[in-house]
């Protein structure tokens, strides 16, 4: 970004007269076999050149150059935008681990309270040894998904660390629920909101360019008018003078291009050419951000929908593993592979409905993104 606004305060100063000063010493001498002379003079002044823009390629150039730095500075907003989301999937995705190894412990928690009851059972003959090893079993698979969670918070702490330049350690956070409750619904979105997207933005400042730089080149077929001046001191005119005398220059010069081989017309097709890509892909640009946008309200829709089907589901399997916890203590006929699969059930949807709701803050965290920072600058 500093590299295009360098380019454009040089654009900027093409439109200004050139201003130097110069100074020259000159040492001659003369021989003959007569006559033998020798002079010395000297050249003190300032001068200025200024090429009159009277077709505008100068101010094209200008403009072409400010559109440069509008699609760096979209690059940056994209740069930074990037990182934002980046910082709170991850940050949102440690919440989702946390709830989901709290749901697991609790399930191993009763899984254990679960087998105990049956070794009591075994000892008295109302349950077998099978019905134990089968819970034990599905316990084991329940410690297993625990220490695959464990894993996979480890991992995500260090690249969330690694992300903000710290050394691996554990990171404050609060709890899934309580983010879900804060966050609302998204409302409908304006189309006007898309403008605000780094690489609409990018696409746009792409396309002035290119339209700028097509007014350079068909300006270049045409006369170039320049002024040039200078004024000084100088004692080197015609005999030795001293003290010195003031010297003044003054031109006007009218270019006008015939023959350059086609060059100058082959740049103003090529830059014709450019500048349609330009549009077609600003046009792909808008469509692919309307797109994406679309495509990132369903998912938020799903998610809602999903979340409150899985809610449903958990409370129908919560009821289904409580009635059968209490067979199992005060019947005597319990089938323990039913008691097996509604536990297995309960855990699976619970670990579903935790990851519906990351699912749903994501979609706004890529909302965030996809409008480049934020619904609030539609």
């Amino acid at each position: 970004m500093q590299a295009a606004k360098a380019a454009l305060r040089s654009a900027k100063g093409e439109l200004f007269p050139a201003v130097g000063l110069t100074a020259s010493k000159s040492n001659s001498r003369f021989k003959n076999d007569e006559f033998k002379a020798t002079s010395s003079g000297y050249n003190l002044g300032a001068e200025a050149s200024w090429e009159i823009d009277v077709f505008g390629r100068m101010r094209n150039a200008k403009r072409a150059a400010a559109a440069t730095v509008e699609e760096q500075m979209a690059y940056e907003q994209a740069v930074r935008t990037e990182l934002i989301a980046t910082v709170a999937t991850a940050y949102y995705q440690l919440e989702m681990y946390d709830a989901q190894i709290a749901d697991t412990r609790s399930i191993i928690k009763s899984w254990e309270e679960s087998i105990a009851t049956q070794r009591v059972l075994l000892s008295v003959g109302e349950a077998t040894s099978d019905d134990v090893d089968q819970s034990e079993a599905a316990k084991l698979e329940a410690e297993s998904t625990l220490e695959e969670l464990l894993l996979q918070l480890r991992q995500a702490e260090n690249a969330l660390c690694s992300v903000l330049g710290r050394p691996c350690q554990h990171i404050e956070r609060d709890s899934l629920g309580s983010s879900c409750i804060a966050i609302s619904s998204i409302p409908s979105i304006s189309i006007r909101a898309l403008a605000q997207r780094p690489d609409v933005r990018q696409a746009e400042a792409a396309l002035k360019a290119a339209f700028y730089a097509t007014n350079e080149a068909r300006a270049a077929l045409y006369p170039s008018l320049s002024l040039s001046g200078s004024i000084g001191w100088t004692n080197d005119i015609g005999e030795i003078v001293d003290p010195a005398g003031m010297l003044m220059s003054a031109l006007g010069s009218l270019t006008q291009p015939l023959f350059q081989g086609g060059k100058l017309r082959a740049e103003v097709k090529r830059a014709k050419a450019e500048q349609e890509a330009a549009k077609v892909a600003f046009r792909q640009t808008v469509l692919e951000a309307g797109r994406e946008v679309n495509d990132i309200l369903a998912s938020e829709q799903y998610a809602r929908q999903a979340i409150s089907l899985s809610e449903q589901q958990v409370e129908k399997l919560s009821h289904i593993a409580d009635a059968s916890k209490l067979r199992m203590q005060y019947e005597e006929d319990v089938n323990y592979l039913q008691v097996l699969l509604a536990r297995q059930a309960l855990l699976e949807s619970r670990l579903q409905l935790l990851t519906h709701r990351y699912e749903m803050i994501d979609a706004h965290i890529q909302l965030y993104k996809a409008l480049g920072g934020g619904i609030d600058k539609q």
